[in-house]
């Protein structure tokens, strides 16, 4: 299926609240791609999602949330180590809906 075309992958940018270095460099802002399968293979999923009938709980394992941030801005481990205890949260939250089922992040493509 050579002809048919690819999807843009999204990406998504960040501000940091303060600067981290990764790969040896000082940065204030982190740029996300999209997750792909191998990803949620090799690092698992960072969202615990329990539905219910009531009230719906999403939280998030930090250990394979700080490996999946690392892997999606494309930073070392160690830089992630070092960002804001909030930013963390909110970089979570920003990637989540690709792990949550049904917060579909796919663009209906017309033809």
């Amino acid at each position: 299926m050579a002809d048919e075309p690819q999807a843009e992958s999204t990406v998504i940018t960040f501000a940091l609240q303060l600067s981290i270095t990764a790969h040896g460099q000082s940065t204030k802002e982190l740029k996300f791609r999209e997750p792909t399968g191998g990803d949620l293979i090799r690092y698992g999923n960072p969202v615990r999602f329990v539905p219910g009938q009531d009230i719906t709980e999403a939280t998030f394992d930090e250990g394979k949330l700080a490996n999946m941030i690392a892997a999606l801005a494309s930073i070392n481990r160690g830089a992630v180590d070092q960002m804001h205890p909030q930013d963390i949260v909110e970089c979570g939250w920003l990637i989540a809906p690709f792990f949550i089922p049904g917060l579909s992040t796919r663009r209906s493509v017309q033809p």
